[in-house]
């Protein structure tokens, strides 16, 4: 997963948007912090070679989409 940000960008924190939405994930096992959409099968990284499973993920908070000339939705 890539993701490619161009200018300023806001982080809601403690909320979540919808599905297709950019989100920034917690790895509950290593507290490794990633982006991801809530749409995409994702795992963590830093932990997917340790034999104990991922245990889940936090949701940090969500990016809001910019929508042109600075203006945030």
């Amino acid at each position: 997963m890539t993701y490619l940000n161009r200018g300023k960008e806001r982080i809601k924190f403690d909320c979540e948007g919808d599905r297709m939405d950019l989100h920034i994930l917690q790895c509950m096992q290593c507290s490794s912090e990633f982006r991801s959409t809530m749409e995409e099968a994702f795992t963590c990284n830093t932990c997917q070679d340790e034999k104990s499973p991922v245990s889940g993920f936090k949701v940090i908070g969500m990016i809001e989409k910019q929508v042109g000339n600075g203006v945030h939705v």
